[in-house]
């Protein structure tokens, strides 16, 4: 009711004024037909659709609502979890929960309204009720006597759930207490307004029938039939104030004496009722007198009453004259004024006005219609149209229905069974959690209990490697053996039998298990592809089903179909015809191909499930029906632990239930969750989102940790890039983020590493991180690093981790060589010494680039503009280095696109994150996998033919430094400052920011806070060195002995060993000097980064000279640089 209540007067009040806007300007039909739409709105309580202008969502916006938003590829699973299975009002009943949508309330309500009106109005339907709607309008009007529409919304009695689940958001001080309070006092004033309310109607509605009575057996005893004109009788009713048209079925023309003491008189005022009757006015005072019974109570409603009337006679009056003619126009115009004159003598013969309008006032405003003749405005026609429009779709259709429903996850308490499980399995309601030495733990009702299994073996001596490891329910588990300088594939049957797999010999194997058998991966290093083979679980007996050159990272089978799913998309067999399958599904391919891009190898497991296949990534759990053309999300990983790149996904199980299934995930850390569908809950909970363009491990780990100190937060880590996004480009992603940002709705913390943060900062996006600035002293934190970020803006972001571009070999040499140039005449000067072996550490076009750019890029912009003369330098500069390089006659080089390159396997040293996503060296670096670029470049060249000189970033402390200085000690090198365009700066990695218009400000800034502290920091092995100063210098004091080394043969044949000592505290001191001059950070946009190794590359080739790249740079940025 309150919905309907506030939305109609929204619409009257504006319909009324663009009446009077509008008057005598435009059409009188046209204005008379606006008043539809609040008819409309009064009469049909129940919202026939969502709307996303309806003035209902800003009430709700008001109260604290919020709407959830779809994605673009995957479809929310919600919708689809309807469509198949339904609702549950059973489940909820049992919950206490109300699971019946606000439209279905209003729905019954509606059609209960429906019924009392063609109860109560059937009878009134045979009868002839009149409007006297003449010359002079006197409207008692025809009345329908039902109670009315109903369509109230009633106010939910909530009772309380003591067991209620809240998985995100910030619930206001206060709600729980008043959820439980009040709701007997708010019960009673509810029930006594009801019955005011349904008094007040019944009052109205018989008042108004009494009325039409009573008119209508006056009519009936003192009318006089005169002739029929048409259709229609005319009467002459000698105590009538005003002629009238009288009747529904039956309608009739009523004129009084005085309307016929004149023929004009008599031929205008039977020409006016003849028109009420062809616009149907009868009917329509019916509905307006119907709004009136129904709110009886409404102002504005009296109102709307009160003006349509108005617009009927002067729409009226409009066709009257259109049939009569633009000669008559006068003299109709004077009957109105003489009628109007008697009707105001003391006879009071003819009144114009009905008992709502004023006589005098509305003659006024009928007589300037009709003499505004035919100037109307078509363009304020439209204009009037448009505005209508408008108000209709803020008014009529309620407020954005927010979608509920969504799995609410919760953890499952096991018994320790001394060994930490590895594989999850299941088959009906029987769950296994399988650890590899054989300590399993058991259930069989769905995951909810679970016992230690009895095991008719012992594997606790047994050398396993868990990742080839695959269980059955029963038990029985096949895996690979490491024993010494061997391996080999065996399998342990559920009865305890142990059977060794010879056909496999010491092949490396992986065994997953599906519907009764395992399947096994045999990669064959010697031969062009690898096998791929069923093994029966009772026997042993192995059959070659398929041989591949794909690695699976998963593979699961439904009794009908093997889905070989592998790092460049999925392979189905059919398992009946033993055969590839004849129709292979091109989007589920394409799904698991991107999720392995964007999240890592090994990152997907699968679940065969009726006529699809249920997904679990990183990115959440997903569902594809086969052969369809979408994957539908069923969770966002990002909201649960599934999502929490710190631990490994080990297994996931489907579970049936009444309605939707349920899911076991068992995560890395002894971690299962189950995941139940909750359909009473928002659809989208209020959560506190992290973001970034690509996965970022460090985050995620920042991310985890800062989720287990604050579980009273949902905290979402979001990635652009992500695979459930597929299809997707970089730029897509950054217009994404922008319009997000822009309306308000972006994410609250950011990682800035792919993204313009000086734009951002410029345009008002960023929060000042001042005030945790100010709480940092120089001996906690590398000041001069987070500093190196402050601008008029104040300080827009803080940097996780850094690192420093160096120089290295003889130090001799390198001292004092601080440009591109400098370095192009030290190369130029080893070739001309006579070496014809490398001279320098980059092995291609893109690698010479992206090398070079680690001390360069930050010259590329001036004040968020191409620098194009300094882009220009360092493209000259590169081409002098390529070339200086690969002019010797190396013997390992071969021919390639026409330029020497050295072919190297090397496996992208500092290139990869742990997930799996690559970035470019120049722009972000990775030392979590042990090495940094200096130290893969010194070992590269030393590998491929020792070169005297080497480049690259390296950390202040972790593995990374370790490394480095372990090959400089033993070739007695040291290093320097890279050289470069932007000299004596540094890399910077995990660059925070906080959305300026974040609903969760103090939230935002304590992540900020806690992703520099020392605990993190000092906690993790980060990419770089870390901001925290105390963190590093702890990590640096932290001497490990392991007895790592380094051994390998050189291409000449040579043997090496390098003995990978702990650094002494003067080597740190040698790269804490070069942190402690650090004059800023050495960082370029992203767009332009990648326009100049884009061209950059081509005039390496030589396929362009340097102007022709700068000019095509310039283009290539303009309208970037520009937006």
């Amino acid at each position: 009711m309150w919905e309907i209540i506030i939305t109609s007067s929204v619409l009257i009040l504006g319909l009324a004024v663009l009446r009077r806007v509008c008057q005598g300007k435009i059409s009188g039909r046209l204005q008379y037909s606006l008043w539809i739409l609040v008819a409309v709105r009064l009469l049909v309580p129940i919202p026939v659709f969502g709307n996303r202008f309806s003035v209902m969502n800003v009430v709700s916006s008001m109260a604290g609502e919020q709407e959830g938003e779809a994605g673009t590829w995957t479809v929310d699973m919600v919708s689809a979890v309807r469509q198949r299975n339904g609702p549950e009002p059973e489940k909820a009943e049992e919950t206490g929960t109300e699971t019946g949508t606000e439209e279905e309330k209003k729905a019954e309500n509606g059609t209960e309204a429906e019924g009392k009106a063609k109860e109560e109005g059937g009878t009134e339907a045979e009868g002839e009720g009149q409007e006297e709607t003449g010359t002079g309008a006197k409207v008692e009007g025809q009345e329908e006597t039902g109670t009315g529409v109903e369509g109230e919304e009633q106010e939910e009695n909530r009772t309380g759930e003591a067991g209620e689940k809240e998985t995100g958001g910030r619930r206001a001080e206060g709600e729980k207490e008043a959820e439980g309070t009040g709701i007997q006092g708010g019960a009673g004033a509810y029930s006594l307004l009801r019955i005011i309310w349904v008094t007040g109607m019944a009052v109205m509605a018989l008042w108004m029938l009494a009325c039409n009575l009573l008119f209508r057996l006056r009519l009936c005893r003192e009318r006089r039939f005169l002739y029929r004109r048409g259709r229609l009788r005319v009467y002459e009713a000698a105590h009538l104030d005003s002629p009238c048209l009288c009747g529904v079925v039956a309608p009739a023309v009523y004129l009084n004496q005085d309307s016929l003491l004149k023929p004009c008189h008599r031929e205008h005022a039977l020409a006016h009722e003849m028109t009420h009757y062809r616009h149907g006015d009868s009917l329509w005072t019916g509905v307006r007198n119907l709004c009136l019974v129904i709110y009886w109570f409404h102002p504005l409603v009296w109102l709307a009453a009160c003006l349509s009337g108005k617009d009927c006679e002067l729409a009226c009056d409009e066709g009257t004259l259109n049939r009569l003619g633009e000669e008559q126009r006068e003299s109709y115009g004077r009957t109105l004024i003489e009628l109007a004159c008697a009707a105001s003598g003391k006879k009071r013969i003819l009144q114009f006005v009905r008992e709502l309008s004023g006589g005098k006032k509305e003659l006024k405003e009928r007589i300037a219609f009709i003499a505004s003749g035919r100037r109307k405005k078509s363009v304020l026609a439209v204009l009037a149209v448009g505005c209508a429009a408008a108000l209709a779709a803020c008014s009529i259709g309620g407020a954005k229905e927010e979608e509920t429903g969504r799995y609410v996850e919760a953890s499952v308490s096991c018994p320790d069974s001394g060994d930490q499980p590895e594989k999850l399995v299941w088959e009906g309601d029987t769950v296994r959690l399988a650890a590899g030495v054989g300590a399993d733990l058991v259930s069989t009702d769905g995951g909810r209990q679970f016992t230690a299994a009895e095991m008719p073996y012992n594997l606790s001596e047994r050398n396993i490697a868990g990742a080839t490891l695959a269980v059955a329910p029963d038990g029985a588990r096949a895996f690979m053996e490491i024993t010494g300088n061997s391996q080999r594939s065996i399998l342990i049957t559920g009865d305890g039998r142990e059977i060794i797999l010879d056909s496999l010999g010491d092949s490396y194997t992986e065994f997953y298990y599906g519907t009764g058998f395992f399947y096994v991966f045999e990669e064959r290093w010697d031969q062009d592809a690898n096998g791929f083979y069923s093994l029966d679980p009772d026997t042993g007996a192995l059959e070659l089903l398929l041989e591949q050159q794909c690695q699976p990272c998963c593979m699961a089978a439904d009794g009908k179909l093997l889905y070989l799913l592998h790092t460049e998309g999925a392979l189905l067999y059919d398992l009946e015809k033993r055969a590839a399958a004849e129709k292979q599904d091109q989007v589920l391919s394409e799904f698991i191909a991107a999720s392995q891009e964007l999240q890592g190898e090994g990152s997907v497991l699968a679940a065969p499930w009726g006529d699809g296949i249920y997904l679990l990534t990183r990115g959440g759990i997903f569902w594809h029906k086969l052969y369809e053309e979408t994957v539908e999300r069923v969770m966002e990983g990002s909201l649960y632990a599934m999502g929490d790149r710190a631990k490994e996904l080990k297994g996931m199980a489907v579970l049936q239930t009444e309605g939707e299934p349920e899911f076991l995930v068992l995560c890395g850390g002894r971690q299962l969750m189950r995941y139940t569908y909750d359909p009473s809950i928002p659809a989208e909970p209020e959560v506190f989102r992290i973001y970034s363009v690509y996965g970022d491990s460090q985050v995620a780990r920042a991310v985890s940790e800062f989720r287990a100190l604050h579980p009273e937060l949902t905290v979402v880590y979001e990635i652009g890039m992500d695979s459930a996004m597929y299809g997707r480009t970089l730029k897509d992603v950054l217009s994404d983020l922008a319009t997000r940002i822009g309306a308000g709705k972006g994410p609250d913390v950011l990682l800035m590493d792919d993204l313009p943060y000086e734009s951002y900062a410029e345009k008002g996006a960023l929060a000042d991180l001042s005030s945790l600035r100010e709480k940092m002293d120089g001996e906690t934190y590398f000041l001069n690093v987070i500093d190196a970020f402050a601008g008029e803006n104040g300080l827009p972001v803080i940097p996780m981790t850094f690192a420093v571009p160096v120089l290295g070999g003889d130090m001799e040499a390198i001292t004092g060589v601080e440009t591109l140039a400098g370095l192009a005449e030290l190369l130029e000067k080893e070739r001309e010494s006579g070496r014809e072996d490398f001279v320098f550490c980059n092995w291609d076009a893109a690698d010479t680039l992206q090398l070079l750019a680690q001390s360069s890029q930050g010259a590329w912009m001036t004040e968020g503009e191409l620098d194009s003369g300094a882009v220009g330098e360092f493209l000259t500069q590169a081409k002098r280095i390529f070339q200086v390089q690969f002019s010797g006659t190396v013997s390992y080089q071969t021919e390639n696109e026409g330029i020497h390159s050295v072919k190297h396997t090397w496996g992208g040293l500092g290139l990869g994150m742990s997930d799996g996503t690559q970035y470019p060296l120049a722009r972000r670096f990775d030392t979590e996998g042990i090495w940094s670029e200096a130290f893969a470049s010194k070992y590269k060249s030393y590998s491929y033919g020792e070169a005297p000189f080497y480049a690259g970033f390296v950390s202040g402390c972790e593995k990374d430094f370790r490394y480095f200085q372990a090959v400089q000690r033993m070739f007695e090198e040291s290093f320097v400052w890279m050289p470069g365009q932007s000299y004596g700066t540094c890399l910077a990695s995990g660059l925070l920011a906080v959305n300026s218009k974040t609903e969760y400000p103090e939230e935002s800034m304590a992540f900020v806070e806690y992703a520099v502290s020392r605990k993190f920091q000092g906690g993790n092995e980060l990419c770089g060195t870390p901001v925290n100063r105390e963190a590093c210098l702890a990590k640096q004091g932290r001497e490990i002995r392991d007895n790592d080394f380094l051994e390998g043969v050189t291409p000449a044949g040579e043997g090496y060993f390098i003995t990978l000592d702990w650094p002494a505290q003067e080597e740190y001191r040698a790269i804490d000097s070069l942190i402690e001059s650090i004059t800023g950070v050495n960082r370029c946009d992203t767009m332009v980064y990648e326009a100049v190794m884009e061209y950059g590359t081509a005039v390496l080739k030589g396929e362009m000279d340097v102007p022709e790249a700068v000019k095509a740079i310039e283009e290539k940025v303009k309208i970037y640089l520009a937006e």
